[in-house]
Formats: structure tokens, C-alpha cells, sequence
């Protein structure tokens, strides 16, 4: 778990980092990684998050793209705090 979160973490810049320019391609792709992977992991809230932006991207919602990185990077952040999450 520790290697998957830490990967959506470096999805998180790019996020950033493609919403800063404009890339929705780029934003898409993410999020239909996201999408896929989340729920594998026990984590359906980035699964949610993944379809959330896939559908921003579609329409071009630069504000929800926004919203969602940060929802994503907030719920990262609490999750590498939970108990036992080192060792998961």
C-alpha cells in the first residue's frame, strides 16, 4: 500500500502540473488510471476521484479539475498519517 500511495502522489504533480497548462488529455489519462486502480487497493475514494476528473477533463471543468487534485493530494496526505499505514 505504502508504493501504491506513494505513486498517487506523483500523480498528484502531474495533475498540477497538466492543469497548469491546459493538458486535459493528460488530466484524462491520469484520472482513468486512477479510476482503475483505486478500488484494487481498497481505496474506492480514488477511484471516485479518478472518474470525477476523467469527466472534468471531457468537459473542459478547469475548476473541478482543481478540486479534485486537491481533494486527491488532501486525502493522500491523511492517509500516509493513519495508524499502520507504514505497514500496509
Amino acid at each position: 500500500m505504502p508504493g501504491y500511495l506513494a505513486g498517487r502522489v506523483e500523480d498528484v504533480e502531474a495533475l498540477r502540473a497538466a492543469h497548469a497548462c491546459g493538458d486535459y488529455a493528460e488530466v484524462a489519462a491520469i484520472g482513468h488510471d486512477l479510476r482503475g486502480t483505486g478500488t484494487s487497493y481498497g481505496q474506492a475514494w480514488i477511484s471516485a476521484i479518478g472518474e470525477g476528473l476523467e469527466e472534468a477533463a471531457r468537459t473542459g471543468d478547469e475548476a473541478a479539475v482543481g478540486r479534485l487534485v486537491h481533494e486527491l493530494s488532501e486525502g493522500l496526505a491523511r492517509a500516509a498519517e493513519a495508524p499502520g499505514a507504514q505497514g500496509r
